[in-house]
């Protein structure tokens, strides 16, 4: 099974980082896995205040597939045919490094990936996430330069080449909701003739929707899914209706916070909805416990039946995706 690690890996990891320590003390702590502890005393560059100045970087791989090769015994299968729009024939080639697209492709990648992260973090003890040809590194502002050299002497000696890039931040850049009302505004003007956009759209809303507390995107994709599955890929009024609430929701949600990592066990949100007897009985709720203050709250009902009309004129008798998502 493949294993990434994408923005929910990077917060914690920065999360951790920052709550190991306390400004004015000279210990840090971490959590272990067995649920202990791991104390220690920090050393004098890091006091003060200078082990939280946190930084992050994006180490991408260029043309990672292609730096790849394929196993001799599988010629085969990696003879590739395209058209000649000059001389109106069909000319192949022979593929030599991993084809890009194909699904072994992909899990065999991810797995030569997946050991470079290994060993960047258990051999050179570089803070790192893999997702796919990207790693997200966090390191202390003193360490940055150190950290950065150390992971590219490290392709250097794998050969592995990188493409260069910038910071990252967690949150969505400028002009990405932008991007996606956009190609919503397209699809919106003509459904027919524009439902090609729709893996784009799906694509792009999942990835914003990823920068925001809550799954906002979560409805729209289910129902872009469906429009692709009809003949034509038939783009309905539900649909429109379904991700412009979508890019609404995108548009005000600000930045995702997440408070820093402390000794106190987390707090523990369950929360379910169910939509029963051929959907005219809609309930829902959660359940709160939290285990530092023994505190337990609970609360379930039915939803508001204006709600459930509003969820039903989507056209939608079953109700189950908004009644999970609602609490």
């Amino acid at each position: 099974k493949i294993q990434l690690e994408g923005l929910d890996d990077i917060v914690a990891l920065a999360r951790f980082h920052l709550g190991a320590t306390v400004h004015g003390t000279k210990s840090f702590k971490l959590p272990m896995a067995n649920g202990g502890l791991y104390c220690g005393r920090l050393h004098r560059d890091f006091r003060e205040g200078r082990a939280r100045l946190l930084r992050g970087r994006a180490l991408d791989l260029r043309s990672a597939y292609k730096q790849l090769a394929r196993h001799p015994k599988d010629d085969w299968a990696s003879v590739l045919g395209a058209l000649d729009m000059d001389s109106n024939r069909v000319v192949y080639f022979e593929s030599l490094a991993l084809p890009f697209g194909a699904s072994s492709a992909v899990t065999g990648f991810n797995r030569a990936a997946r050991a470079l992260r290994i060993i960047m973090s258990r051999l050179l003890y570089l803070v790192s996430t893999s997702f796919f040809d990207d790693y997200c590194q966090l390191e202390v502002d003193a360490l940055t330069g150190s950290a950065d050299q150390t992971a590219l002497e490290l392709l250097s000696l794998l050969g592995w080449e990188e493409a260069q890039k910038g910071l990252i931040r967690v949150r969505n850049k400028p002009g990405r909701v932008d991007d996606v009302l956009d190609l919503f505004n397209c699809l919106r003007e003509d459904p027919v003739a524009n439902a090609r956009i729709l893996p784009s759209l799906k694509g792009k809303l999942l990835f914003a929707s990823s920068h925001v507390f809550g799954r906002c995107a979560q409805v729209a994709t289910q129902m872009i899914n469906h429009a692709e599955k009809q003949s034509g890929a038939k783009v309905t009024q539900q649909v429109l209706d379904a991700v412009e609430r979508a890019v609404d929701m995108l548009k005000a949600s600000g930045d995702r916070q997440v408070n820093l990592w402390s000794e106190q066990p987390p707090i523990m949100l369950f929360t379910d909805g169910a939509c029963e007897e051929v959907g005219s009985l809609v309930t829902h709720g959660a359940v709160l416990i939290d285990p530092a203050s023994n505190t337990r709250e609970f609360f379930g009902g039915h939803v508001p039946k204006e709600l459930v009309d509003l969820w039903r004129s989507s056209g939608r008798t079953q109700l189950i995706f908004y009644t999970e998502i609602f609490p």
